[in-house]
């Protein structure tokens, strides 16, 4: 029995332990369930190193299990590039790293790492220009180790794609508690209403902070019986272009959506934090622990250490604990300094006070960094909207018409009242009542136009 399945570990909310599946990896065959996703289920089976990073070849192992970052790729039934984190796993599909070589374990090219002092930034540009018949040669080297992942030209997908196009008063990008608030009061409005969720189900970071589940399931019941409402799960938005014209894929569909109001709801998400050996194999962001845990029940490991930049970052003692981490210590990074040990997979910390000389040791097999997180704006900043730093809050400086932020993405850090004035940009304490309010006039078509 593996480690992430030992004892009365739970599932997963997105898997279905009623339907286990097999896939291939590099030759191997690994178990898995029906939604959860290919990552989970490699670490599952004792994978820790996911690919290799671009320039020296360093290990690497998950780092955001939100599709956000490189750590994941791998090429899947052909397809390179493909962020196994989010990806889901499905019986008979063939998995095989990339940018090793021979293998994940031992890359021979790793030994640019041994000599990164002699390989600065930009020194292909420098050093190889001259004498001239030697460009040419260096050229064809680089372009043969450089790149991720490799296309077979070959290779026809077999796959059907289609466009469909939809049209809404509002479309809400986020189904975590403030999307399905904002979709609720709009559809109660009176409008049609659009909800896009990039996973499986809604409840953004209610399924994996410790939320009840039975009133996750509550919320659910109240939005299926808004008959204003349509629901479009693992639908992952890319663009907002002009005229209010937002592009999504869902599966192989490609969707091409124009909405009165559109209204960002995707959150926020933690960066990593800078020590040392901060990129080594068991390095996580600490919500991407609970995430394993509670979405694809898997247990990240047995042993960690919380290191954290904000106030905020020590109430994950618990919810660690809650799924069966050891926590060793939580580390401040605004008192302390952080090195990691380990190459192939972190082994422990080195912690040294910031007033003084003295070193402590901490072994672990987990080291999370809690950092204070940064709204995922990337639509809303393609939108037009711009942010202000107020007080470490990042928060909307500006107005634009048919376009609106609420919850996390906007600076609203509670979750209790996670609902922004999408006029104003301003949080003023009663924000339900002034969402019900703007939304209440899409019945008598006051609310603003799409942008032209």
């Amino acid at each position: 029995m593996s480690e992430a399945s030992a004892g009365t570990f739970p599932a997963g909310c997105l898997v279905d332990p009623d339907q286990p599946l097999t896939f291939t990896f590099d030759g191997r065959t690994i178990p898995g369930f029906a939604g959860q996703s290919i990552a989970a289920a490699l670490y599952s089976a004792g994978v820790r190193i996911f690919t290799r990073s671009f320039k020296y070849h360093r290990p690497r192992g998950l780092l955001c299990l939100t599709g956000d970052c490189p750590n994941c790729l791998m090429q899947v039934d052909g397809k390179p590039n493909v962020r196994t984190c989010i990806e889901p796993a499905r019986a008979g599909q063939v998995v095989c790293h990339q940018n090793a070589w021979p293998s994940l374990k031992f890359d021979f090219l790793n030994i640019f790492d041994k000599l990164h002092r002699f390989l600065p930034v930009g020194f292909y540009y420098k050093r190889f220009h001259k004498p001239r018949w030697l460009w040419p040669i260096f050229e064809h080297v680089v372009r043969h180790i450089a790149g991720l992942g490799r296309i077979d030209v070959d290779h026809v997908p077999n796959c059907d794609s289609e466009i469909e196009h939809l049209h809404a008063d509002v479309c809400v990008v986020g189904g975590g508690p403030s999307g399905m608030s904002a979709a609720e009061s709009a559809a109660q409005g009176g409008a049609q209403v659009l909800l896009l969720e990039r996973q499986p189900r809604l409840g953004g970071h209610l399924l994996f902070d410790g939320t009840d589940p039975a009133i996750i399931e509550t919320t659910f019941v109240k939005l299926r019986e808004q008959e204003r409402l349509q629901i479009r799960s693992g639908t992952s938005a890319f663009g907002l272009y002009e005229g209010n014209l937002l592009g999504a894929f869902q599966g192989d569909r490609f969707l091409k959506i124009r909405a009165k109001q559109i209204i960002i709801a995707t959150g926020s998400r933690q960066r990593p934090i800078l020590f040392p050996n901060n990129d080594v194999p068991g390095v996580f962001l600490a919500d991407a622990v609970l995430r394993l845990a509670r979405l694809h029940g898997v247990r990240a490991g047995k042993r960690a250490v919380i290191v954290t930049d904000h106030d905020a970052g020590h109430q994950l003692a618990g919810q660690y604990r809650d799924v069966g981490i050891e926590v060793a210590a939580v580390l401040d990074v605004r008192t302390s300094r952080v090195v990691a040990l380990g190459r192939k997979h972190v082994k422990g910390v080195i912690v040294a006070d910031g007033k003084s000389a003295a070193t402590e040791m901490i072994r672990c097999d987990l080291l999370c960094m809690a950092s204070n997180p940064i709204p995922a704006n990337e639509l809303l900043l393609q939108g037009g909207m711009r942010y202000r730093c107020e007080n470490g809050r990042w928060l909307p400086a500006n107005e634009i018409p048919g376009l609106a932020a609420v919850g996390s993405v906007a600076g609203i850090k509670d979750p209790q009242s996670s609902i922004l004035d999408p006029r104003s940009g301003v949080s003023d304490g009663s924000a339900d009542h002034s969402l019900q309010r703007w939304l209440g006039g899409l019945a008598f078509g006051r609310v603003g136009s799409a942008r032209r």
